[in-house]
């Protein structure tokens, strides 16, 4: 079969045009990209903040807080966990350690029966707000502005205290007659 000399011109104009549609397309397929690995990072600390709380009311209750085997309160807990589980992400002071400035924690003792100490029954709460810095340029172009920099993670674990709480449990808790709610600003 013979190519008409006009057939080897066709060739080059579609080049062209994938070349065309390639420019249009890559842009939108970096965006996705960017924003996939972007939700990932954050999905990944917002579970270490939960499951930090998790831990830190569990082990509140159960009088059993430690950090590879040395006793330890639930305060102290919580930045150990959140130290190594969150990324460089987290927004962290110049000194690039997770310190009280970087991580809002309030641990306080719902007093259900008004005896103001706490007693079984009473309920503890644990909340963590850490701030998430954006690790790709997709949010801040996409939100022109209008997300917090940095996105905050928020947790809240509530546990029934069943048996009492150890000696020393105002060092890290308050005792509250509220809702327990979190109270971050």
């Amino acid at each position: 079969m013979r190519l008409l000399p006009n057939a080897r011109m066709r060739g080059a104009g579609q080049r062209g045009q994938t070349t065309a549609e390639f420019v249009i397309v890559f842009p939108m397929l970096i965006l996705l990209f960017f924003l996939m690995l972007e939700f990932g990072w954050l999905l990944k600390n917002w579970i270490v903040v939960t499951n930090s709380a998790r831990e830190a009311a569990r082990c509140a209750i159960a009088q059993s807080c430690a950090i590879d085997g040395t006793p330890t309160d639930p305060v102290t807990l919580i930045f150990s966990r959140l130290g190594s589980g969150i990324t460089g992400n987290l927004d962290v002071n110049r000194d690039g350690k997770l310190d009280a400035a970087d991580v809002d924690i309030d641990i306080e003792i719902v007093d259900n029966d008004g005896n103001s100490t706490p007693t079984a029954g009473d309920s503890l709460v644990v909340c963590i707000q850490a701030g998430n810095k954006p690790i790709t340029p997709a949010p801040v172009f996409l939100s022109a502005g209008t997300l917090p920099d940095p996105l905050p993670l928020a947790a809240r674990e509530e546990m029934i205290i069943e048996f009492g709480l150890p000696a020393d449990w105002n060092d890290w808790a308050s005792m509250s007659n509220d809702d327990g709610e979190c109270d971050f600003s």
